[in-house]
């Protein structure tokens, strides 16, 4: 991903100099958009696209027209090093941080570098979501099954990780060397693959053994479109959110399915907070609440993201995918939501995971 610095134009409501506070909001955030308003710009730095922040910006310059929203966009991992490299340093850094790094958060809750904010819209989210003070989910991507439909007839089409060992056992020459994941010997595909093994031990090995040897790793982008095009079969852990939104093109929709995975489906957790370092903390509050609102949630549903908040529906995000949808088809038991875990960053859990990976691939 390409370091980029942007500015989205404020965008204010017609005729109103400034909005109202939210209903249920308490009497004092009045002084606390007052004093925003006078921080200056907000800086966040994010792993997400741009067009994915539009929505927030519209409804948090609604709020403060004042003020001017910049990003810096940066691969996931590189947002903590920064970070901690630039109040290391002394220097100016983020007022807002939105990344699914776990160590970065893990780093961040340890040295007690968070803004211990409490949000109005804290109450709607589960107690899992927000693993410290401050710290909260804006949205849980689930990983999921992808597959080509004229490749795969019904009967060999798999509902869980199990069917699809099973399935790739008994019908090698269908799916060796069709079968797609991210690398899990990379943070991201390191992320699923693992919680998904804490999930179920030493059964996830069993499966694992059975289908690593037959997959190729790949992107989010060539994974949907090598699937499209019939080049792989079938992809396992696939994000989904970015899938949803392209399925809702009828042409694609005919060729490609996707389900979520019911003997246990990863979720990738979007962590979103302000650093006790931000020059403009209070205006970071401010958008932290927009991205838990409820017309927050939508608009990141809209773009590719997956709302947590159990209030918003697929109706409400145009098609797109929500938690609750996920959680409606295989059960909550079934969700491994990839927690900011210190042992799930830890090198030493990592180093061990991928050589036993390794052993699975025969690579």
């Amino acid at each position: 991903m390409k370091h980029t610095l942007m500015t989205l134009a404020a965008i204010a409501l017609a005729g109103h100099a400034h909005a109202q506070v939210p209903d249920g909001y308490p009497e004092t955030y009045t002084a606390m958009l007052e004093t925003a308003r006078g921080e200056g710009p907000l800086l966040v730095y994010t792993n997400m696209e741009p067009v994915q922040w539009e929505g927030a910006v519209e409804l948090f310059n609604a709020l403060l027209p004042e003020v001017e929203v910049q990003f810096l966009e940066l691969n996931s991992g590189e947002i903590g090093a920064r970070y901690q490299a630039e109040v290391a340093s002394g220097q100016p850094s983020a007022d807002l941080i939105v990344t699914t790094d776990i160590a970065t958060w893990v780093k961040m809750m340890e040295t007690d570098q968070i803004t211990p904010y409490a949000s109005p819209e804290a109450s709607v989210y589960p107690a899992w979501s927000m693993p410290h003070p401050g710290l909260y989910t804006i949205a849980a991507d689930p990983m999921m099954l992808m597959w080509n439909k004229a490749l795969l007839p019904e009967d060999m089409v798999p509902d869980s990780m199990g069917q699809l060992a099973e399935l790739a056992a008994e019908n090698p020459q269908v799916f060796n060397g069709t079968i797609t994941t991210y690398d899990a010997t990379t943070p991201y595909g390191y992320n699923a693959h693992s919680a998904f093994v804490k999930f179920h031990g030493d059964k996830a090995w069993e499966w694992l053994d059975v289908l690593a040897p037959m997959t190729r790793p790949d992107g989010t982008g060539p994974m949907l479109e090598k699937v499209t095009t019939g080049e792989y079969a079938l992809a396992y852990f696939m994000g989904a959110g970015v899938a949803r939104l392209a399925l809702k093109d009828p042409a694609r929709a005919e060729i490609v399915g996707l389900a979520p995975i019911k003997d246990g489906n990863p979720i990738v957790l979007r962590g979103a907070a302000a650093p006790k370092t931000a020059n403009s903390p209070e205006s970071a509050k401010v958008m932290l609440d927009v991205l838990l609102s409820r017309d927050g949630q939508i608009s990141l549903g809209k773009r590719a993201r997956t709302p947590l908040r159990p209030d918003v529906t697929s109706a409400d995000v145009d098609g797109g995918l929500t938690y609750a949808e996920v959680v409606a088809q295989i059960g909550e038991e079934n969700m491994i939501p990839i927690t900011f875990d210190a042992e799930l960053a830890s090198n030493e859990t990592f180093d061990a995971f991928v050589a036993r990976y390794r052993q699975a691939t025969g690579r």
